[in-house]
């Protein structure tokens, strides 16, 4: 697939809020699509490739945020953080 200029290059790091307005705009005329006729033949390719671009990094961000949000609920439990008193 070539690349659209909607569509910005694979990039490593955090995907963007304006990338993931425009994966969840995709998603929705996905969706649409599926309910209208139940087929994406009619399907916006540069649609396509975006949803393809961003699922497995975004997907990924989203493990790694569950593990980190994990570990800090672990830290923070109750039976492990001692109150000081304050003055």
């Amino acid at each position: 697939m070539a690349h659209s200029p909607l569509v910005p290059p694979a990039e490593l790091g955090p995907i963007s809020d304006k990338t993931l307005e425009h994966a969840i705009s995709a998603a929705t005329n996905v969706e649409r699509a599926l309910a209208d006729d139940g087929g994406l033949d009619h399907l916006d390719p540069h649609a396509a490739e975006l949803l393809l671009l961003v699922a497995r990094p975004a997907f990924e961000e989203l493990l790694q945020y569950r593990r980190r949000m994990n570990v800090i609920r672990d830290l923070a439990a109750e039976d492990k953080v001692i109150l000081m008193p304050g003055r």
